[in-house]
């Protein structure tokens, strides 16, 4: 019980939580750096979500975007959010740029959800749940900075939030693993069969043939399921918690850097594996990073810190601690399945909701899509041409296939597409009009009238023919 006592509540070594700061704020700085191309038709009054849907969809959406409307406005905030995420990763002011960054990582995510996936969530839990570690006590500015005013850090920190992160991480594998046990193709072990087959959308081109081995798909989709199941027990459980934390970290790099070889669902599987960094032995971080190469002014960041008497903890320390585990039940309960969920005071979720907070973590839950498509967009300019403004080439209905190396617009496809959101589909719309026909290049004819069109293909169950895909008009629109 006094190991367990320390183990939450004592001092803990920071060089894991440190180094996973240092790889989290270069990912954060690449979500962000990511944007750029697209800040126009993401994030502006003239893409495809103006800041008054936003208001009248999402009121209680908290974004420093809506006073934002135009291209220059939302850059000076993006560049407000890469210094953040910079400053984040050398430990600069840690706090404050933990806390700024979390703050954007909301304001951008949540600007727009029709580009929003499951990585959006995990930066910002992972932001969250930072911010009341000492993150920056160790391999950070702070760091040096403290060192030459003559009061270098011991290194060590308050073990409750550095456990409370761990448990952020832990807790999205297992709701996502309770989320797929309430959908029948996991429990049938053809989750990932179909999965490797959303060539249109999320699979690598090279998946597919991986996925008519029907035996070999059904074994990865049981290791899923183990791995994502078993990862929480096996590193919070005492009596196996060093050699669990070992296995558990193992099966988790596996599971990502095979979903990096055979699918492209964005940051996800980049953010996962830097949130196993503070399950790692404290001294085999230590040890990692003092044989790096470096020069002599990098080598002070990483000097072995002095050693100290651990702080007393009062009254207040037990205030704030049990405040801090409320608040993570609260926020960890928004995520449970539907057949275990609990209900909260609607002012709770409201707040939560405002704060950015609320969870879900049904990945490819509890259904992986039987279907995948692509967007077709035959348009009539003013001069009589006819494009596609999804290639900018001629109309076809060849299929078209996800960018390998983004999955933002394919996100969007998946939302347009959707039958539950017909109502966003009118000002997806406008967005061309507006970017085409407000801000003309030389030459360019204005853009009249277009279609959206959707194909649809269902992928064949085990053993089945394919059926030619289905063409459905999402919307007719005159500009």
């Amino acid at each position: 019980m006094k190991r367990e006592s320390r183990f939450w509540w004592g001092q803990t070594d920071l060089a894991p939580v440190a180094v996973f700061r240092i790889v989290f704020g270069l990912l954060t700085f690449n979500w962000f750096w990511q944007l750029y191309p697209h800040l126009s038709q993401f994030f502006t009054d003239e893409g495809m979500f103006p800041r008054s849907s936003q208001v009248s969809f999402f009121p209680l959406h908290f974004t420093l975007l809506n006073i934002a409307g135009d291209w220059w406005q939302v850059a000076i905030v993006w560049v407000l959010a890469l210094a953040a995420a910079a400053a984040m990763a050398v430990g600069f002011h840690t706090r404050t740029a933990t806390i700024l960054t979390f703050v954007l990582l909301g304001s951008f995510s949540l600007r727009n959800p029709m580009i929003g996936d499951a990585s959006d969530q995990v930066f910002r839990a992972s932001a969250f749940w930072l911010i009341f570690t000492a993150a920056g006590e160790r391999y950070s500015v702070d760091a040096l900075l403290r060192s030459q005013r003559g009061d270098p850090s011991s290194g060590s920190g308050w073990a409750l939030p550095v456990r409370i992160l761990e448990f952020q991480i832990a807790w999205i594998y297992l709701a996502t693993g309770l989320e797929k046990m309430g959908g029948g193709l996991w429990r049938d072990g053809l989750a990932v069969f179909y999965s490797l087959q959303l060539e249109h959308t999320f699979a690598r081109p090279w998946a597919s043939a991986l996925a008519t081995n029907v035996d070999l798909t059904r074994v990865a989709t049981q290791l899923t399921l183990v791995v994502e199941l078993a990862f929480l027990p096996l590193v919070f459980i005492p009596a196996i918690r060093r050699l669990g934390r070992a296995v558990a970290v193992v099966g988790a790099a596996g599971l990502h850097l095979s979903i990096i070889l055979f699918m492209n669902v964005g940051n996800f599987p980049f953010v996962m594996l830097a949130g196993l960094i503070p399950f790692l032995p404290a001294d085999w971080v230590t040890a990692v990073v003092s044989k790096a190469p470096m020069p002599p002014a990098l080598a002070a960041l990483i000097a072995r810190p002095r050693a100290v008497d651990p702080p007393r903890r009062g009254w207040v320390h037990a205030v704030g601690g049990a405040a801090l585990l409320t608040l993570g039940l609260m926020i960890f309960s928004t995520s449970l399945p539907a057949y275990v969920a609990v209900s909260r005071p609607e002012p709770v979720d409201r707040g939560l909701e405002y704060g950015n907070l609320l969870q879900k973590w049904n990945m490819f839950a509890p259904d992986p899509a039987t279907t995948d498509g692509w967007l077709r967009i035959p348009a009539l300019l003013a001069d009589g041409t006819r494009i596609d403004l999804a290639t900018g080439a001629a109309p076809s209905d060849q299929p078209l296939y996800a960018d390998p190396l983004y999955s933002r617009w394919t996100k969007v496809t998946e939302w347009i597409a959707s039958g539950a959101n017909v109502e966003y589909r009118q000002e997806y719309s406008r967005m061309y009009c507006r970017l085409r026909n407000l801000h003309p290049q030389p030459g360019q004819s204005p853009l009249v009238s277009f279609d959206l069109v959707y194909y649809e293909r269902a992928i064949p169950r085990p053993g089945g023919q394919p059926e030619p895909p289905r063409a459905i008009l999402l919307n007719s629109h005159h500009c």
